[in-house]
């Protein structure tokens, strides 16, 4: 019986050791597959920040430029390992908790901290600074620093972040620069000096070109002035004379078999003959005044409307032959800056011709607008105008142009030279609009006189 007691109780112990080597097994089993989703959870969870920061610790560590972040102490907290070699330390964890003084000469530590402190109370960032440092070797280098204010996620300042790059290679390369630009400098004054030299002969060679040039001009001009002018003494002021001697010639011998109407109408073609002459002398006269700067400029205010109105009434028996209306619409109190004289004598020239070349029962308008600072007044006609082809000759004494009014009426081309002069003396200009069979505007501008009477 005490075998078999033995016997159960044996087989009872082992049952039971079983039983907790079963549990056990389990048990671990389920502590492993535990840990490994533990693991596997934690790999998913902090995994890619891990990566990120041992990312950036590699990119820090392989730049070439010194990288920190000091506390509000100046006390390391992070530093690559270009800052570890300058330092000299085995590593950038040694360098946590240590300041510049522990490793540089107290003049450079201090200009350091005094920097960083400043940015700790003031906030301001200091950007490329140029700066001395050390060099792995312990040799002083020239460093562009930049450091900025380091803030906690409550906006608080709790440190700063530093970049510094060795600028030695540059600086020197400036240096360099400098002292070949002074070399370069020193040349070029040695050159300047010669070329003021040559410069100065150059302008005496340049005066005397100019004087050359002035003074073939100026005989080109007397050439031509001076061949215009035979050519209106010969030709133009020729012919009404040879009309008016040719026309009394016939009056005196055939006075007495004539007709009134035939003597009249000798009288009348005598008279238009005069006033041709007359006109063509006084174109001359102040022609040639003008080449010898004989007509003084003297400005003055002149009332538009009243000077437009006294020329009227001087051509009103001219235009009345041609059975011409003539009307003005300038305003009263309608006032220029210019020579009174000089813009009386314009007026006139175009108010003849506007008459000269307008067929009978024709019109002939003046009008005057503003445009800015000036005063643009326009004789305008519907008469027979000018073709593209001529129109560039007009004033112009080296371009001859000249044709008959729709009477027959002489001209010389003189008149328009004369406007355009006593115009531009005016501090004006003048142009013309025409077109062949329609009529003509001529245009020209005068300084504005705005102080009414």
């Amino acid at each position: 019986m005490l075998n078999i007691f033995r016997q159960n109780v044996f087989l009872s112990i082992a049952a039971a050791g079983i039983l907790l080597l079963a549990i056990a097994f389990v048990t671990g089993y389920w502590i492993y597959r535990w840990r490994k989703e533990k693991e596997k959870m934690l790999k998913i969870t902090w995994g890619p920040l891990i990566d990120e920061r041992n990312l950036l610790r590699t990119l820090i560590d392989n730049m070439p430029d010194s990288i920190y972040i000091k506390d509000t102490e100046s006390r390391f907290i992070i530093a690559n390992k270009n800052v570890a070699i300058i330092m000299g330390a085995s590593s950038p964890a040694e360098l946590v908790g240590k300041m510049d003084f522990d490793y540089y000469s107290k003049d450079l530590a201090q200009q350091f901290y005094d920097d960083e402190q400043q940015i700790i109370k003031t906030g301001i960032s200091i950007i490329s600074k140029d700066e001395p440092g050390l060099d792995e070797k312990g040799n002083r280098i020239d460093k562009s620093t930049t450091k900025v204010p380091f803030h906690n996620s409550n906006g608080e300042i709790v440190g700063i972040v530093g970049i510094g790059r060795d600028i030695t290679k540059l600086k020197n390369i400036e240096k360099e620069l400098r002292r070949k630009t002074e070399i370069l400098q020193e040349t070029n004054k040695l050159l300047a000096e010669r070329q003021q030299e040559i410069e100065e002969k150059s302008e005496e060679l340049q005066a005397y070109a100019e004087d050359l040039e002035r003074v073939n001009s100026e005989l080109e001009k007397l050439n031509i002035t001076k061949d215009k002018l035979f050519s209106i003494i010969a030709h133009d002021l020729k012919n009404p004379f040879h009309a008016i001697i040719g026309f009394s010639e016939m009056l005196s011998g055939e006075y007495n078999r004539m007709d009134d109407q035939q003597k009249l109408g000798l009288i009348e073609l005598i008279n238009t003959s005069s006033e041709s002459a007359y006109n063509l002398l006084e174109n001359l006269l102040q022609w040639a005044r003008a080449q010898t700067d004989r007509v003084q400029y003297q400005p003055e205010k002149v009332d538009m409307h009243g000077l437009v109105e006294d020329v009227i009434k001087f051509h009103k028996a001219l235009a009345e032959k041609k059975r011409i209306v003539i009307n003005s619409e300038i305003k009263p109190s309608t006032f220029a800056l210019a020579d009174k004289n000089m813009i009386n004598t314009v007026v006139c020239n175009l108010m003849s011709n506007a008459i000269k070349f307008t067929k009978t029962n024709g019109n002939v308008l003046i009008s005057a607008n503003e445009n800015g600072k000036n005063l643009q007044i326009v004789v305008a006609d519907n008469g027979i105008g000018i073709d593209n082809e001529n129109l560039e000759k007009l004033f112009r004494i080296d371009r001859y142009y000249s044709t008959s009014g729709t009477q027959g009426e002489m001209g010389t081309g003189l008149g328009l030279v004369i406007c355009r002069e006593f115009i531009e003396k005016n501090g004006g200009s003048i142009y013309v609009e025409s077109d062949a069979g329609k009529g003509s505007r001529f245009i020209f501008s005068l300084p504005k006189n705005d102080h009414k009477a």
